[in-house]
């Protein structure tokens, strides 16, 4: 999903950094296999979950569109890390993160709609 193809009515700089930092996480988290997990993967990884646990994002300034998918997004971004940052092995957090990219990328096209 491309994130430019989203036309986004967000009000704050930080909110806009945040929402397209995630856009970008779920991105390579749909195409990540073990051949393509370098230094520039694990950095989008962090800068996602960054903005998912050290930010908080006013909700005011999200246009009521987005907001379900950035939920999902949220969560993607902690389990995205705790996946491939910590190196979670858990069949359930796979399972979760699969889940939830799905979901994101199903909420996403439907805003390009």
């Amino acid at each position: 999903m491309n994130q430019k193809e989203i036309q986004l009515n967000i009000t704050s700089d930080l909110t806009q950094n945040a929402v397209k930092s995630l856009m970008k996480m779920n991105d390579a988290v749909t195409y990540v296999d073990d051949s393509n997990r370098d230094a520039t993967f694990n950095q989008i990884i962090k800068e996602a979950y960054y903005y998912a646990t050290q930010v908080e994002l006013d909700f005011k300034d999200i246009d009521k569109q987005i907001q379900d998918a950035l939920l999902v997004l949220l969560l993607e971004a902690k389990l995205a890390y705790d996946r491939f940052c910590k190196g979670c092995e858990d069949a359930e957090v796979k399972r979760l993160l699969t889940f939830t990219n799905y979901c994101a990328n199903e909420q996403l096209m439907s805003l390009k709609k």
